[in-house]
């Protein structure tokens, strides 16, 4: 019995010695398998430019290239411009990055390792700068994970690189910029390029911010508990239940609106409704205005906010239907 007992441990270690050795000659195969696909992706991009040689406009010329893109799109279930940015990657790597496509082929590093290092090595123009930093990068990447990998590639290009930091900070904090991206349901993202230590500055704010909320609103109900606060409590209003996300995202729109950390702060010089001055230009019948709905609207105007704006605008024009 005691045989027994003792032959079965080494099966089962067996076994799993067994199947961890197959995923990585599987991982290995898969990545040699990517290195060929990046070679041959990389071998398309000049056979269509050859059919493009003949004279003509631009658009004429690309049609090659965008013919080949759409097959392989169609092949692969994506779509061209998919196949377009694949087929630069590949283009790059195989012509200014060898020694990771050599490792990548060996199955030495995975694909996610070759995009990291292609990615902070991109800005390094001269070969050999290029080449000190693939065969750094690559002693690291053979032993670390691709997330591990990506700051000791983006630390040793900023070494290397020709320009220095300061000169390449003045350069990216120039392209700063505010942008709005809209999403489903009446959301939109709200997204800043900022210098980081100004963007690290701003969430550390709102994450305080945020927190003193949480703290205060637990040292009121605790005080409510023991029957000290009954008077600053209302059991009719509904309990303040937002997380800490959703209080960085309310104290944001505060500040900017109103140029305070809460609304109840900002009603008493700025009230919250009237930091948003809405421009909307509509011209509707007011007898014919539909009633509030709650199907999805079709059209890219916001229907419903532009109905709550007007009721508070001031210089709204109002006219009767007219019979033709």
């Amino acid at each position: 019995m005691a045989n027994e007992a003792t032959v079965a441990p080494r099966d089962a270690r067996a076994r799993v010695g067994a199947l961890v050795d197959a995923l990585a000659d599987t991982r290995r195969r898969r990545a040699a398998l990517d290195a060929e696909e990046v070679v041959l992706l990389a071998e398309a991009v000049p056979v269509a430019q050859e059919q493009s040689d003949a004279p003509g406009a631009s658009s004429v010329r690309d049609i090659p290239l965008r013919s080949l893109c759409a097959q392989i799109g169609a092949m692969w279930r994506v779509s061209d411009r998919t196949v377009q940015r694949r087929m630069s990657d590949a283009v790059v790597l195989t012509a200014e990055f060898p020694l990771t496509l050599v490792a990548l082929e060996a199955g030495e590093i995975s694909r996610a390792h070759a995009v990291v290092i292609v990615e902070a090595g991109l800005p390094l123009n001269d070969d050999d700068t290029r080449g000190r930093y693939e065969r750094s990068v690559l002693e690291i990447a053979r032993r670390e994970t691709p997330g591990r990998t990506q700051p000791a590639a983006r630390a040793f290009a900023a070494r290397v690189h020709p320009i220095s930091i300061d000169t390449r900070h003045a350069v990216a904090a120039a392209t700063r910029d505010v942008l709005v991206r809209d999403l489903p349901d009446g959301v939109a993202e709200l997204i800043a390029a900022l210098p980081a230590y100004l963007a690290h500055g701003v969430r550390d704010r709102l994450d305080g911010l945020a927190r003193r909320e949480i703290a205060a609103r637990a040292a009121e109900g605790a005080a409510h508990d023991r029957g000290s606060g009954a008077a600053l409590l209302d059991d009719d209003v509904a309990p303040d239940t937002r997380g800490i996300g959703q209080l960085r995202a309310d104290a944001f729109a505060d500040l900017l609106l109103t140029g305070h950390a809460t609304s109840e702060i900002s009603h008493a010089s700025v009230p919250e409704a009237d930091a948003i001055v809405a421009h909307v230009q509509l011209t509707v019948a007011v007898l014919t205005a539909p009633p509030p709905q709650t199907a999805t609207a079709w059209c890219s105007s916001w229907w419903s906010v532009a109905r709550r704006c007007r009721c508070d605008s001031p210089s709204t024009q109002r006219s009767a239907p007219r019979s033709w």
